[in-house]
């Protein structure tokens, strides 16, 4: 179980706030067993200086979420889709994410809890972002409803069928993992989501 130190590190966005919390919960000799990995892990999530001068560390997992935005719409083309997923690949070396996922059952647990984080933010990011709850041109409110169902079906087009989409299931398995637990966590009176359609998109 977390401590409330360790609560809220998955709950904050800010990369130099986590460290702050996670050097507070590492100085209190906190779940010694987890915090070297997440001590790692944030190194390697946040290894790269921010190009917004708002923000010291630049977010490596929102970075992976953005190539996998980008590439719902040209995956499965002739052209691009093989370049989408050589750029994906790359990104996920980069974030060392087979290492942990292949590693111990604390590596794997550390990966997870991670990528449980980033679909939180990304929840979190789209429902306080007032244009995402805009239509026709971000002039016109959309009803709640509307954009909770828009938020699923992006859920799902990015973290479930895209995966399948670019055959790499297998890859990008611990975050379609943490998607499917997330929105659980977030509207547990929502239906679970469905399998990624083989072949095409429903």
């Amino acid at each position: 179980m977390d401590t409330p130190t360790i609560s809220a590190y998955y709950r904050e966005i800010d990369p130099m706030k986590r460290k702050k919390l996670l050097d507070r919960s590492v100085a209190e000799n906190e779940d010694p067993q987890m915090n070297p990995l997440r001590q790692e892990l944030w190194e390697i999530r946040y290894r790269e200086k921010s190009k917004s001068a708002d923000v010291e560390r630049a977010d490596g997992f929102m970075a992976l979420l953005m190539d996998m935005e980008l590439g719902k719409g040209s995956v499965k083309k002739l052209f691009g889709g093989s370049r989408i997923k050589k750029d994906i690949r790359s990104r996920l070396d980069k974030l060392e994410f087979e290492r942990f996922a292949r590693g111990d059952e604390l590596q794997q647990e550390a990966l997870y809890r991670e990528c449980c984080h980033l679909v939180q933010s990304y929840m979190q990011l789209c429902l306080e972002d007032k244009t995402y709850g805009t239509a026709f041109l971000g002039i016109v409110p959309m009803k709640k409803e509307n954009i909770l169902a828009k938020l699923r079906a992006d859920i799902f087009e990015t973290f479930i069928q895209f995966p399948c989409d670019a055959q790499m299931q297998e890859e990008l398995s611990c975050l379609t993992r943490a998607a499917r637990a997330m929105y659980a966590l977030q509207f547990p009176e929502d239906e679970p989501f469905p399998e990624p359609t083989e072949g095409g998109r429903k």
